[in-house]
C-alpha cells in the first residue's frame, strides 16, 4: 500500500515525532526535509517473487539530487533475503527506463537507457545488503539500484519505506502515469515540489554540515 502514513496513528507518529525528517535533512545536505510518500512492503514466507534491480527517480514525479528513502524492516530480515543495493549507482548520472515488476515498461515511449543486467555480472558491481532487525533502517538516494530476492524464509518480511525530498525537489512530466500516482495533482513541470500533501517536516535554520 501506498500514502497512508496520514491515516493511521502509529505511521503518523513515526513520520512526524521521531528523528527521521531530520537524520532525512542531514543525509540530503537539505535545508528542509519534506515527506513524499510512505510505502508498505509485504513478502509472504515462501514467496519466490523477486524484486528486480531498478531506481525509483524516474517513477516518480518528483526530481532532485536531495532524496533519501528509509527502508524500516518490521521483522527480521536475513541477509539473504534482504534487500540489495549497487553502492554509488546513485552518482552514475542515468535514469534507467522505469518498468513494472511483470517486466513491461512503465511508460510507453520512454527513451532512457536499459537497466544493466546486475545479476549476471554481480563481482563487476558493489552489491552491499545486510542483515536487519526491527527498528533498523537502511537509507539510500532515489537513484541508487537496487533489488530484493524472494522470502524463502518461514516468516513474513514486512517493511515500511519512508520516502523524503529536500531543497531542490521540482514537480516534473512524465510521459504517463508514475508509482505512486497522484490524479488529483495539478503542476507543470518544474514546479517547485510542495503542496498539503507533501509537508515540511524539519526545517533547519542553521549552517549545513
Amino acid at each position: 500500500d501506498y500514502c497512508v502514513w496520514s491515516k493511521f496513528a502509529g505511521y503518523r507518529a513515526v513520520v512526524e515525532s521521531s528523528p527521521m525528517a531530520q537524520i532525512a535533512a542531514q543525509l540530503m545536505r537539505s535545508y528542509t526535509a519534506r515527506i513524499f510518500h510512505d510505502h508498505i512492503l509485504v513478502k509472504e514466507p515462501g514467496n519466490a517473487v523477486v524484486t528486480p534491480w531498478h531506481h525509483d527517480q524516474p517513477y516518480y514525479l518528483v526530481e532532485g539530487s536531495q532524496s533519501v528513502s528509509f527502508w524500516v524492516p518490521v521483522d527480521p530480515v536475513s541477509r539473504d533475503c534482504s534487500i540489495e543495493y549497487v553502492a554509488g549507482s546513485h552518482r552514475w548520472g542515468k535514469d534507467f527506463t522505469p518498468k513494472r515488476f511483470d517486466g513491461t515498461d512503465l511508460y510507453a515511449n520512454d527513451q532512457n537507457e536499459g537497466m544493466p543486467d546486475i545479476d549476471a555480472d554481480r563481482e563487476a558491481f558493489d552489491i552491499r545488503g545486510w542483515a536487519v532487525e526491527p527498528g533498523d533502517a537502511i537509507a539510500f538516494n532515489f537513484r541508487t539500484l537496487h533489488g530484493a530476492p524472494g522470502n524463502h524464509s518461514p516468516a513474513r518480511r514486512r517493511v515500511v519505506s519512508v520516502r523524503w525530498v529536500g531543497d531542490d525537489a521540482r514537480f516534473v512530466k512524465r510521459p504517463g502515469k508514475t508509482s505512486p500516482d497522484f490524479p488529483d495533482l495539478d503542476y507543470e513541470d518544474g514546479m517547485p515540489f510542495e503542496g498539503e500533501d507533501f509537508p515540511v517536516l524539519y526545517r533547519n535554520s542553521g549552517v549545513l554540515p
